[in-house]
């Protein structure tokens, strides 16, 4: 059934209420960056991601490690400064190739890099939603809550295991899926908006503890 006009408001609302930290780290000042908004940090990511030079691929990948695990204290510095330490040269002319080449490149072509610290959906994700905004998003565990209230949604196509959601070639296509169905609620109730919009509207929701909300929006829809 179609989102009545009170959902829609839900959703945008959710959209609008979306505040995860905009966390950027300058690699060569060796310092945070502060007074960010999440527009300058989704640019200068996908900047980086984008640039063509390996050196600038691992400050962005690095990004996407800082901004992802922001909310969980000293963690995102330890994750990052593993990634930085055991990522190889040859890793990151492959990333650098891949990332400035392919607008869209699927999950598995992403995994397939065999990068430090990306190997599960949640951040392999992030990179793809970093590098298309416009038309993609981030699939982890706090949105698979959803599946948990309304097991009939799109999400009824991923496969999580134990611990992650690991990228697989059912998971690469369900997270396809996943973004395919943000798009047609974009397009059908808030065209202003993008696909990640969308998701972090959702996001939001259960951050705030309304999950059934959340699932509501996106079984009903």
């Amino acid at each position: 059934m179609p989102l009545t006009k009170s959902q829609v408001g839900q959703l945008r609302t959710a959209i609008a209420g979306y505040a995860f930290p905009p966390a950027y780290f300058d690699y060569s000042a060796g310092a945070p960056v502060i007074g960010l908004t999440m527009t300058n940090v989704e640019a200068r990511i996908r900047s980086d991601l984008t640039a063509g030079d390996p050196s600038r691929t691992k400050d962005g990948l690095s990004n996407v490690l800082y901004w992802g695990f922001t909310q969980m204290g000293g963690l995102a510095n330890v994750r990052v400064d593993y990634f930085r330490t055991k990522v190889s040269p040859t890793q990151l002319v492959e990333a650098s190739l891949l990332l400035s080449g392919t607008p869209r490149p699927t999950l598995l072509s992403i995994k397939k890099l065999r990068l430090p610290q990306f190997s599960g959906v949640s951040f392999v994700s992030k990179v793809r939603m970093f590098l298309d905004p416009t038309g993609s998003a981030t699939l982890d565990q706090q949105i698979m809550k959803i599946h948990g209230v309304r097991p009939t949604t799109v999400l009824a196509d991923v496969r999580p295991s134990k611990t992650n959601i690991p990228v697989s070639a059912a998971n690469s296509g369900a997270y396809e899926a996943w973004c395919e169905r943000l798009n047609y609620i974009r397009r059908t109730y808030l065209p202003n908006f993008r696909v990640v919009d969308i998701e972090r509207g959702l996001f939001h929701l259960i951050q705030c503890g309304n999950v059934a909300t959340s699932a509501n929006l996106l079984a009903d829809a």
